[in-house]
């Protein structure tokens, strides 16, 4: 048994230090999923930068200020 064990075991450890190719595939999924990630929240960003400054397009700081009152520093551009 302590023969069987043991031989188990270096067998074990010659095939995952030399044979064992699975680490290498899961590191390009992960590497793939993090460029991923990365695209998707610079494309994210962008759009929402889009969004701003569309409503900046139609700002009128005239239509913030009160009825027959002059417009108030804090609303100029």
């Amino acid at each position: 048994g302590l023969f069987y064990y043991s031989s188990y075991y270096f067998y074990r450890y010659l095939k995952i230090t030399y044979f064992d190719t699975s680490h290498v595939s899961n590191e390009s999924r992960r590497r793939y999923m993090e460029k991923q990630m990365l695209f998707y929240n610079d494309l994210g960003y962008d759009l929402s930068m889009k969004y701003i400054g569309n409503l900046c397009k139609y700002y009128d700081p005239v239509a913030l200020r009160l009825p027959f009152q002059p417009l108030d520093d804090k609303y100029r551009l």
